[in-house]
């Protein structure tokens, strides 16, 4: 377990000081995709998630595999309209994903954070047993909730409060689908209180880091991206319902 977080340690600081010095062609590249006027950005992704919604509940076999690319292209769609030529907003994602992705594989290996359970295949690529696109989960989700919640009050510990509840009401959506989309499965297919309430306190804090480092919280694709989530889970939901 050491090992593990002396590596993270390692990638963490050699990735800050990479950023420091961001490849200039790179910033350009996604300077120039944040210049897409945000309501058509909003249009794709409306479509891209009705197809999903309606792809997943028909043929959920052939669409189970596009888990992983949605979140990479979501993510990275919430990126590129953040503040972009600001370090401090970079250095903050890149230890969200490290942070996240640490504290996803002491939770599997130990069973002690959220409780006992293990990743599926349809988040991609493993890490130590975690999905890598976990570490963009923990990205999508705290830049969102941080623009959501700092639109309502730039009261920091309000805000971080509201930011958690947000990233603890989406959790609340998946956690029972999670075995069915091959997410993540619990032991004895029981989700314990203990991960909401882990869910609410890491929240809460990475939360209240954002809030204290200076960059631009507001994210024009925070709140459709954030609604969508909540309406693909919704629409699910529904429909293990009426069948």
């Amino acid at each position: 377990m050491i090992a593990i977080f002396n590596f993270s340690n390692v990638l963490l600081i050699k990735l800050i000081i990479k950023v420091k010095s961001v490849n200039p062609n790179l910033s350009k590249f996604m300077s120039i995709i944040s210049l897409f006027k945000p309501v058509y950005v909003k249009i794709f992704i409306v479509i891209i998630y009705v197809v999903g919604i309606v792809g997943t509940l028909a043929a959920p076999q052939l669409f189970q595999p596009l888990t992983a690319p949605n979140l990479i292209l979501t993510t990275f769609i919430l990126l590129v309209f953040g503040d972009l030529k600001n370090r401090n907003y970079w250095i903050f994602t890149v230890f969200i994903f490290f942070a996240g992705l640490f504290i996803e594989i002491l939770g599997v290996k130990t069973g002690k954070i959220f409780g006992v359970y293990h990743y599926g295949e349809a988040l991609g690529l493993k890490f130590a047993e975690v999905p890598l696109t976990i570490g963009l989960n923990w990205i999508f989700l705290t830049l969102s909730s941080l623009s959501i919640s700092h639109s309502i009050t730039k009261n920091i510990i309000a805000s971080s409060f509201i930011g958690a509840a947000l990233m603890v009401f989406l959790d609340s959506l998946i956690e029972p689908l999670c075995s069915k989309l091959d997410y993540w499965y619990w032991q004895n297919d029981s989700i314990p209180l203990q991960n909401f309430i882990a869910w609410f306190i890491i929240s809460f804090i990475f939360n209240y880091i954002g809030s204290k480092i200076k960059f631009n919280k507001y994210n024009p694709m925070a709140m459709i991206i954030f609604v969508l989530q909540i309406a693909f889970f919704v629409c699910l939901h529904l429909a293990n319902f009426l069948t």
